[in-house]
């Protein structure tokens, strides 16, 4: 075709979609239509009109559309950026109005508990706020300063180490809710009786207005968004807790999903406290004229954005949780004989182990009873003192304490059977089941004797995750498919079908379970173990003879429960993944698709 009668041919489609992007008059599905006649004319002009204008002027136009397209999405994100501060948050921070009101009241309470427990005993304020804080406090207090301890650290290090740890703390307390409330319940408390502590130890000096017009500059926002992150967390514990009309499932996601919109909000806020802190709060000398005015300016922004405000978007866009219509919740249906990515795998082993989460969970931890009474029946000194080598003093010595521990063949035995019940229990078919006590003798020895090499000196922890776990649950897993033949012949039939691509997506899953159990680790170490210490102590003085056999004992039980209820979900998956194996080498699950099928067609 010459280029003259192509113009000539498409002009009028062209001239139309250059005039519809400049003033938006065409709707969008006559737009698209000319968009796309457009591109096509594009194409065809630059095969047949290479070096032409009308391939210069459909190349122009075509890059006008594409502009104009993205700063439409490019806006379509700047306004949902705006929704989310002008009308998402608040409304979920309305809809969780009752549960931040129970975060402030029980915080509120705290504070006085703290307050009239020092004025009691100042003692009280050198177990809560620690000796060597209350130490350093004095001796700012001699010298003058009794802010000092503000000045200490360089206020960009301090802005953004105060930032992060706030931050964590507050997603603590929302992320406990998941204990029905009550690791919430116990952040909360316990932030509220250090509250109150420390103001009133400092009543006591007689510092009570500097000391309030310090701290409050940047605890205006600090103190209110740790309580907000609270009522988070109870509506997080709320899901589970009183589902109400909707299932479980459907009331989690729904209090899950406002308390991380809450969350997601409360960023900032942290970041501006964390500033403050960092670069005003240390400036004591300032005039208290200007202190006053940066507390209630902070005061009145959380009273406008987080009380009226909620309020005045609530009374324009009435929401509330009867009105949430969830999306039904889809069954998925577990295929065994199917194959598995890594992705599926994880997320098929978390839905049958939610089946039954509460009869798992128990399992776990009614397991982890008698390892923890054996260790410490053959440990117990008769001075009724723990043996040195068995003292828990943070997350990092119990792991490496508990994997030392492997090493006495009593705890090894008692670990080897409770693994060896949850892989018979927890892995098995339906077909198996009658059989539960040779299965269960048949895992025992095997882990015994690989639990044995695994106390070597030679093996470690890592080569253990990354060699020895995974295939050894395969290895059984063959074992229990295959009753007959002898042992080699098994072996072989499990390196069978550990091919590289099957190896690969159980060492994505393996990696998936270890990024679990050190986030867990993580918790452990950074928030748990300190919570616990600080409650057995406020009950338990250290002159008590078996305090320090009470908060082993506890250590213990967690971590047991922990390692257990991660063996469980692992075992789930290894299930998953032999039955993938297995259908990538011998597609049992496609052969039977066919059969099916054919049998229909025959039907037919």
């Amino acid at each position: 075709m010459r280029e003259s009668k192509f113009v000539q041919q498409n002009r009028e489609n062209w001239t139309e979609f250059e005039a519809a992007l400049q003033n938006n008059s065409k709707d969008p599905e006559s737009l698209y239509k000319l968009f796309t006649q457009v591109t096509e004319d594009l194409s065809y002009s630059r095969t047949f009109y290479k070096n032409r204008s009308v391939r210069n002027y459909l190349n122009a136009l075509a890059q006008q559309s594409f502009f104009k397209i993205y700063k439409s999405v490019h806006l379509s994100k700047w306004k949902s950026f705006k929704q989310f501060w002008v009308k998402d948050l608040p409304l979920s921070v309305w809809q969780s109005r009752k549960s931040i009101l129970l975060s402030f009241v029980l915080f509120a309470v705290a504070v006085v508990i703290g307050a009239l427990s020092t004025r009691q005993s100042l003692d009280f304020a050198q177990l809560i706020l620690g000796e060597e804080y209350i130490q350093k406090t004095l001796e700012n207090i001699s010298k003058g300063d009794p802010m000092g301890i503000y000045k200490d650290a360089d206020m960009f290090g301090m802005t953004l180490g105060i930032t992060v740890n706030n931050i964590l703390v507050s997603f603590f307390a929302y992320l406990l809710g998941i204990l029905w409330g009550v690791g919430t319940f116990v952040l909360i408390l316990r932030n509220g009786i250090m509250l109150g502590c420390f103001q009133y130890f400092f009543y006591e000096k007689g510092l009570l207005k500097e000391m309030l017009l310090t701290i409050w500059l940047h605890g205006t926002l600090e103190i209110s968004a740790i309580i907000i992150a609270g009522g988070a967390g109870f509506e997080l514990a709320k899901g589970l807790v009183m589902p109400g009309t909707f299932t479980r499932i459907q009331a989690f996601r729904a209090s899950a999903q406002k308390g991380l919109t809450i969350m997601v909000g409360l960023v900032p806020v942290f970041m501006m406290a964390g500033f403050i802190e960092g670069f005003i709060t240390r400036h004591t000398e300032m005039f208290w004229g200007i202190k006053l005015a940066l507390i209630l300016v902070s005061l009145a922004f959380v009273l406008f954005y987080y009380v009226y405000y909620p309020y005045f978007v609530h009374k324009n866009n009435p929401v509330e949780l009867e009105d949430y219509h969830p999306n039904p919740v889809a069954k998925h249906e577990i295929v065994l004989n199917q194959f598995k990515n890594t992705r599926q795998l994880i997320a098929e082993t978390f839905i049958i182990y939610g089946k039954n989460l509460t009869k798992n969970i128990i399992s776990a931890i009614l397991w982890s009873l008698p390892y923890v009474a054996i260790i410490f029946y053959f440990f117990l000194q008769k001075d009724g003192e723990i043996d040195d080598h068995l003292r828990l003093n943070s997350t990092t010595s119990s792991l490496s304490l508990l994997i030392d521990s492997f090493k006495h063949s009593f705890i090894l035995l008692v670990l080897a059977a409770s693994i060896s019940f949850m892989i018979t229990f927890w892995t098995n078919d339906e077909h198996l089941m009658g059989r539960k006590m040779v299965t269960f003798l048949k895992n025992f020895a095997i882990l015994t004797v690989l639990l044995l090499l695994f106390t070597s000196e030679f093996m470690t922890l890592g080569v253990i995750a990354f060699i020895l776990f995974l295939p050894v649950l395969f290895f059984l897993k063959t074992f229990l498919e295959n009753e007959n033949g002898v042992l080699g012949n098994l072996f072989s039939y499990g390196f069978k079908y550990l091919g590289q691509s099957v190896l690969y997506t159980g060492l994505q899953y393996t990696l998936v379970i270890m990024a679990l159990g050190y986030g867990i680790y993580l918790l452990l170490d950074y928030f748990v173990w300190e919570m616990i210490n600080t409650v057995v102590s406020w009950h338990l003085n250290d002159n008590y003879f078996y305090k320090e056999m009470i908060l082993d004992s506890i250590h213990y039980f967690i971590i047991g429960s922990i390692f257990l209820i991660l063996w469980q979900i692992y075992s789930i998956g290894v299930n998953l993944w032999y039955h993938s194996s297995l259908e990538i080498h011998e597609a049992n699950g496609l052969k039977n698709v066919i059969n099916n099928w054919k049998l229909d067609v025959d039907k037919k």
